[in-house]
């Protein structure tokens, strides 16, 4: 019975693991968070359909942010923390735009780092400054999720829609990641609640298997009546304990009076952060 009951708590956990790996948690942070508020209503809805669609067609965040300022900040450590902060996976990129200080940064980690070397990110910049220093900033960040999803298709070796080649919505694919409207909380909960009743039949069946026994003070429950009697007794010394510490020794008077260090060695990681993640991009003025 105890070992049928273990089969089936290891069937239930492995499940769960399974689906919970299947169904990963949506990005704490929005993937459009317009601080600076450059995007009209219509702009920001439109844009953030693209960034979502483009997250649940290829598992690969795109997160677009602007701030009136940097703060003294350097731009590359910025778009870092705006990252980490805000939980994306760890397959994306993020641009970040600092209004007032009329800088731009585009990071990239994981397979965005892979899918855009310098001579893209080289492309990229020249097609992305104009449209910043004129003002067009929704045309600016479409033109850059455009380009995101293109080569990240290209990258995966598929071939694009001809449709979004001319700037139209993006190819239609079964989604494998949403957030928002689209996650499946109603799967979810169904599969708890399979969870749960497997896990309780899974308890009820060890506690019935068992047989409960009360705790007893006194063993006299045990011993039949007038079985046993203590007719003598007496103290037997059995062993002994010895402990010894070493005298500590003044070894002051017999030093050579020669002195020694270590030297210890900087080993450089490379560009990460401290959450372990690698980046790349590119950052410019407009």
């Amino acid at each position: 019975m105890k070992r049928f009951a273990a089969r089936i708590l290891i069937f239930t956990l492995t499940a769960f693991v399974l689906l919970a790996a299947h169904f990963p948690v949506a990005a704490k942070a929005p993937l459009l968070s317009d601080g600076a508020g450059l995007l009209d209503g219509e702009e920001r809805e439109a844009l953030d359909g693209l960034l979502t669609q483009i997250q649940s067609t290829y598992r690969c965040d795109l997160a677009v942010v602007t701030v009136e300022s940097l703060e003294g900040r350097d731009a590359r450590e910025a778009a870092i923390s705006h990252y980490e902060e805000g939980g994306y996976a760890e397959d994306g990129a993020l641009f970040l735009l600092s209004i007032s200080d009329r800088e731009w940064y585009f990071l990239t980690t994981g397979v965005a780092k892979e899918v855009f070397p310098e001579s893209i990110l080289d492309r990229l910049e020249e097609e992305l400054t104009p449209l910043l220093a004129e003002g067009r900033y929704y045309e600016a960040f479409r033109a850059l999720a455009q380009d995101f999803a293109l080569e990240l298709e290209d990258f995966q070796g598929e071939k694009p829609d001809p449709e979004y080649g001319e700037g139209e919505n993006l190819p239609e694919k079964t989604p494998t990641r949403s957030s928002g409207g689209g996650f499946p909380f109603g799967t979810i909960l169904f599969s708890l609640l399979g969870g749960g009743v497997l896990a309780g039949i899974t308890v009820w069946g060890l506690l019935n298997g068992r047989k409960t026994v009360k705790p007893s003070r006194e063993a006299n429950r045990y011993v039949r009546p007038g079985s046993f009697q203590m007719t003598a007794n007496r103290d037997i010394f059995l062993y002994r304990t010895v402990s010894r510490r070493e005298k500590p020794q003044n070894h002051n008077s017999s030093s050579s009076g020669r002195s020694g260090g270590s030297h210890g060695t900087h080993v450089s990681t490379g560009s990460r952060s401290s959450g372990g993640h690698s980046y790349g991009g590119r950052g410019g003025r407009f």
